[in-house]
């Protein structure tokens, strides 16, 4: 099985293990699904409230007024992080899922960057924070992107995970193994 362009969708999954779709349609829905209820807001917005909270923090502080090479370098890494997040996205868009990490997950997705973490969308929304951490050279504002990967790690992905365990079974648990979870 080639992982990099592989894509399993749930009626795959709820037949027998490793099989594949002969093509039948099966409901998109699970009676014995349950919306995970880890955090109360969206990870997108847990991270723009941290970045807004070190902004503030870093304007207190009075930090450096003048383009550095640092900067340079932080706005590098917001922009990779953003590319890996959209790229995600688009992903999960054109294989039919859910972004949102309370809904129910339709496919299972397996291909760049899924293959070096399981987690591309956390991970590029903290190398943005760390990024603007980086590119105003504020050591209070890394508290953000440490804040939102310990938050996302501890009530998020567990739950996540748990689904998609129960959703494709055999499949993904094979995946965890292969695949960590940040990097």
């Amino acid at each position: 099985m080639d992982e990099t362009t592989t894509s399993t969708t749930l009626s795959s999954a709820s037949g027998a293990s490793g099989a594949t779709s002969s093509g039948s349609a099966t409901s998109s829905t699970t009676p014995n699904y349950s919306a995970p209820s880890g955090l109360p807001i969206r990870p997108p917005l847990l991270a723009l409230l941290l970045l807004a909270g070190g902004l503030i923090l870093h304007a207190m502080s009075g930090g450096p007024r003048m383009i550095f090479a640092h900067q340079v370098l932080g706005l590098l890494i917001v922009a990779g992080g953003t590319g890996i997040c959209f790229y995600a996205v688009a992903l999960f868009q054109a294989r039919g899922t859910t972004r949102n990490p309370q809904g129910q997950a339709t496919a299972f997705v397996v291909e760049m960057p899924y293959t070096f973490t399981r987690n591309p969308m956390y991970l590029g929304v903290t190398l943005i924070l760390f990024g603007f951490a980086v590119f105003f050279s504020s050591i209070v504002m890394l508290l953000a992107p440490i804040a939102f990967v310990v938050i996302i790690d501890r009530m998020v992905i567990p739950l996540e995970e748990q689904n998609m365990e129960r959703l494709f079974g055999p499949s993904y648990m094979d995946y965890q193994t292969r695949v960590r979870r940040w990097l």
